[in-house]
């Protein structure tokens, strides 16, 4: 494995974990939504840094109704966090989703301090100690 790629794997983990924990320091995040940012997570194309879990899939993994994987999508969007692109109807469509980091203080070669973050959360700015 060259340096290069052995960094760019350093640096979509930790993207991973920041935008971890930009959702888990939300405040008005109920606990599902969390749930569902971690399953959607781990689906995660290094590439194209999208996932296309369906949300009967994210339903059974998670052990939430497709009702409430719903509402939690549609929280994680609303907040934000997340950039959904919805699939056409139909069996096999799943819709794409694309974690959203904002508001994080990295520096130029990608290192961050891993307290006082500072999320902004539309007019919200949460600090994360």
């Amino acid at each position: 494995m060259s340096n290069d790629t052995a960094g760019t794997k350093t640096d979509f983990t930790r993207q991973q974990f920041e935008w971890l924990d930009q959702v888990l320091g939300d405040p008005k995040r109920p606990a599902s939504a969390f749930l569902v940012a971690y399953l959607i997570s781990r689906h995660i194309n290094r590439e194209t840094r999208e996932a296309w879990p369906s949300l009967n899939y994210i339903a059974d993994k998670t052990g939430l109704s497709k009702t409430t994987v719903i509402k939690a999508v549609e929280f994680l969007n609303a907040r934000g966090h997340l950039k959904v692109t919805p699939g056409q109807p139909g069996r096999g469509k799943s819709s794409c989703y694309a974690t959203v980091l904002k508001g994080t203080k990295t520096d130029l070669l990608g290192s961050t301090a891993m307290s006082n973050k500072r999320y902004n959360f539309g007019e919200e700015k949460v600090t994360l100690l």
